[in-house]
């Protein structure tokens, strides 16, 4: 009868313990993001990370993200003021380090891997009236960094601010400062001197808000 008992402990308690041991969970986040520089736009962030418990005090996990802003472009490049998309996505190693227990937990992160950016390259093409048609080449390139991060946790959701550390890139536009419009093909214009070039440089390191859920996890 006591082994029968016993067990019957043991098999009660099952539940109970799966609802707090369940180390695997997927925060998924959106928020806010603007790059440090003059005349930036900030844009939407989002981000998914799996993440796994080693103890109560770490976690680790894979952080797949995007920020979405908008820098100004020299006035020189299309002869009046505009801005262009510059978006970031990042693919990172996390890991998580809480400063205390309980149901609402602080904590601070880091992140090291890849990003990629944009970068544009300068093109003319000549047409068969005399006229050139010039475009930029926009291409992703890749830039390794690193992000750090200091958040909150109630239950099963976040608060948290990062910053997220990524080398420039360099756009090439053509210079129109002495090009005359000689017409359109197709909506492009044709200009009669597009020799020259100018080199501009677009931070991608960026600030970041955001609000995250965890699914899975268990109680919290």
């Amino acid at each position: 009868m006591k082994t029968i008992f016993f067990f019957a402990c043991v098999l009660g308690g099952l539940p109970a313990l799966a609802q707090v041991s369940k180390p695997f969970k997927v925060n998924v986040a959106a928020g806010y993001g603007i790059q440090p520089t003059s005349g930036a736009r900030g844009g939407v962030l989002v981000g998914i990370e799996p993440r796994y418990s080693l103890s109560n005090q770490l976690e680790l996990g894979i952080r797949l993200g995007g920020v979405f802003p908008s820098q100004s472009v020299p006035a020189t490049v299309y002869q009046a003021d505009r801005y262009t998309a510059t978006p970031v996505v990042s693919t990172l190693a996390t890991a998580n380090f809480w400063l205390s227990p309980g149901r609402f937990r602080p904590y601070i992160g880091i992140g090291l891997g890849n990003y990629w950016a944009t970068t544009s390259t300068y093109t003319t093409e000549v047409r068969p009236n005399g006229g050139i048609s010039v475009s930029s080449i926009g291409r992703s390139v890749s830039k390794p960094g690193g992000m750090v991060r200091i958040g909150a946790k109630a239950g099963h959701v976040h608060l948290a601010a990062e910053y997220n550390l990524v080398g420039s890139t360099t756009q090439q536009d053509p210079d129109y400062r002495d090009a005359a419009i000689l017409g359109y093909m197709n909506g492009q214009p044709l200009y009669d001197n597009t020799t020259k070039v100018i080199n501009w440089t677009t931070p991608n390191a960026y600030f970041g808000i955001q609000l995250g859920v965890d699914i899975g996890g268990g109680v919290r």
